[in-house]
């Protein structure tokens, strides 16, 4: 999320509380600006540095700190795939619609204006340096009452990728903000207008549709094969360090493995942390795969890239099904976190990085799913 707004004033006071008191700013945030003002306290508790934040004045540099700092904590991509089978020689620039408008399909596609607007006027342009492929990337200016006064005004990016593939496929990637509900419904109108125009311009037969990946196109078994895919070395830019999260329950269709009956009874959803989890019993042992669920698990790798060294915590989910049991809940991952080893901090790209961690895993991802779909 990036804010429009307060960058033209420095905050003090009552003004500033909004922001330091964010629940996304740690108490290492708040030490690391009292330190660097000469502030030293013995206790770094949010209660004492809240008000000894409110009596200073930040300096522009300082207050870009920290909104930054509470951005770079909200803002996560999160990768969603598509296909579609692609019935056409059409390059897909040249599918785009010539009077492709992203303002006129928001605006036609609601009876009430909507909580946001987008900037611009985004179009599909050619991803330099990779033939068949196309991308549109869009922001949306959302307004929120409800919220702070530095929150108030925000801007929320998105995009969509288009790729034509060698089995005459047409993938479509969907990439978008956690923050903003929004960014994922404009992605869906536009995906809703493409296909509408694909099949009027007989690019795509009538009957077909996209293909997403969903919970309900595996089994319980092959579901924990897929997820547990990605505990994979994939290249020597990306290793797998461990898995330390995972969220198990019991199949409501399916009595629990003898074994896992006391562990389960009563029992949802079991979230599970560990420092290792990859050994643990219930990915190790396969015969109680077919009665349970794997809803989402969380992988810590190393990176090793030219923008510099470190770790990544990446997050793959069912999320929709854990939420509200919804087997027709879309998959998708999200970087959680990015830690850049020290001697590379001061010059690596944080936002490179990402980008192609993402890169790695989305082509993972797709041979994931061609390998265990039902």
């Amino acid at each position: 999320m990036k804010n429009t707004k307060p960058n033209s004033f420095l905050p003090y006071g009552e003004n500033l509380r909004v922001l330091i008191a964010h629940s996304d700013l740690s108490i290492s945030n708040h030490k690391n600006i009292l330190n660097s003002k000469g502030i030293f306290l013995g206790n770094y508790d949010k209660n004492r540095t809240v008000p000894e934040l409110m009596n200073i004045l930040l300096d522009p540099s300082e207050f870009s700190e920290l909104t930054e700092m509470q951005s770079e904590k909200e803002d996560k991509v999160k990768y969603r795939t598509l296909k579609l089978p692609w019935d056409s020689n059409v390059a897909p620039l040249k599918a785009i619609p010539e009077n492709f408008n992203l303002n006129k399909l928001v605006k036609d596609s609601f009876d009430y204006v909507p909580t946001y607007t987008v900037i611009g006027n985004p179009q599909f342009r050619k991803v330099k340096g990779e033939k068949g492929k196309i991308k549109l990337d869009f922001q949306i200016e959302r307004e929120n009452p409800t919220k702070g006064w530095d929150e108030r005004i925000s801007v929320h990016e998105g995009s969509l990728t288009l790729e034509k593939n060698s089995k005459g496929d047409l993938h479509l990637i969907t990439t978008k903000t956690h923050t903003a509900k929004e960014t994922n419904d404009l992605g869906e109108i536009v995906l809703k207008s493409l296909k509408d125009h694909f099949k009027k311009e007989s690019y795509v037969k009538k009957e077909e549709d996209f293909e997403r990946i969903l919970f309900n196109h595996f089994t319980n078994k092959n579901r924990i094969k897929f997820l547990f895919g990605f505990t994979g070395n994939f290249n020597r830019s990306l290793i797998f360090k461990k898995l330390t999260d995972l969220s198990v329950s019991p199949d409501p269709k399916e009595t629990p493995h003898e074994d896992l009956k006391d562990l389960l009874d009563g029992i949802n959803q079991l979230r599970i942390k560990g420092k290792s989890l990859q050994s643990h019993v219930l990915i190790s042992q396969q015969d109680y795969h077919e009665k349970i669920v794997f809803s989402s698990i969380l992988i810590k790798y190393d990176f090793k890239m030219s923008e510099g060294n470190g770790n990544c915590s990446v997050e793959y989910v069912f999320s929709e099904y854990e939420d509200q049991q919804d087997v027709n809940s879309e998959f998708q991952f999200l970087v959680q976190s990015i830690n850049v080893d020290q001697p590379f901090r001061q010059f690596a790209n944080k936002n490179k990085i990402r980008e192609n961690v993402n890169k790695i895993l989305e082509a993972e991802k797709i041979s994931l799913y061609e390998k265990y779909k039902n």
